[in-house]
């Protein structure tokens, strides 16, 4: 099965370990020159103090971006804010009070509520976690609202951290980096004659469950996807347990059929 889409604008960086620290490869960013002032929003202050570091750089990357203001938004990140939710369940234990704050910051769906409240964007928004897949599944849950005219831009947004040492032997694949990546996906034009540059096809591949030595997460998965962004004469793949995903420059100069 094949999906063909646009990308109209892109960020991504990471960062070996939790990503605490600043020095970040910045993995690309793509058409930061061409984004209009008012199609970009700022995150207001009050908003923005509360999040933390990871959540804070995805969020500040989505704000630069075209469609902020109107895309619907697929969150995907394997734990959130783990540290919240952690620091949380010890004051529990403890029988300490718990931050109504913090409380609501720990949800899932966090990142989609703070984007959306800063962009004003009333769109029907998801957040997910598909343990190691999350990118795989993420990605489908984008390409499926485009192809089913759902939506007419998506913003897939993701960003995760590895679990700290005391949890990390409940992590597989464990990958050792942080990631953040916000990528601002649309359906091709009706009644283009010439494909954009930013076309491309997306291609669904089976999952390699139980296959021997499969280590690919869902950091591997997005940074491989972020990786033919940056070369898209190159195709790369994102395999995950129970499906993939094969990434091509879309050269069909047929216009798409539309059901």
């Amino acid at each position: 099965m094949n999906f063909q889409f646009q990308i109209d604008g892109w960020q991504a960086g990471i960062r070996p370990g939790d990503g605490s620290e600043e020095d970040w490869e910045i993995l690309g960013s793509a058409p930061l020159d061409a984004i209009a002032t008012d199609q970009t929003v700022t995150i207001p202050k009050m908003l923005n103090r509360r999040l933390a570091k990871l959540p804070k750089r995805v969020a500040s990357s989505a704000a630069e971006l075209p469609g902020v203001r109107d895309a619907t938004y697929v969150v995907c990140s394997r734990h959130g804010d783990f540290e919240r939710a952690l620091r949380l369940l010890r004051g529990l234990a403890d029988e300490e009070g718990v931050s109504p704050t913090d409380f609501s910051l720990s949800v899932h769906n966090m990142l989609a509520g703070v984007l959306s409240i800063a962009a004003e964007n009333a769109q029907a928004h998801t957040a997910m976690a598909a343990g190691a897949d999350t990118f795989v599944f993420g990605m489908m849950e984008a390409l499926t609202l485009l192809a089913s005219e759902q939506a007419q831009s998506v913003m897939l947004l993701l960003y995760d951290t590895p679990l700290p040492g005391e949890y990390a032997n409940l992590e597989s694949p464990w990958e050792g980096a942080a990631m953040v990546m916000a990528a601002l996906l649309s359906r091709r034009k009706n009644g283009c004659e010439e494909l954009e540059p930013s076309s491309f096809t997306a291609t669904l591949l089976p999952g390699r469950l139980g296959s021997q030595g499969f280590e690919q997460g869902t950091i591997a998965q997005a940074e491989a996807f972020v990786r033919f962004l940056e070369n898209p004469e190159i195709a790369q793949e994102s395999r995950g347990e129970r499906i993939g995903w094969r990434w091509s420059k879309d050269m069909n100069t047929e216009r798409p059929e539309h059901a």
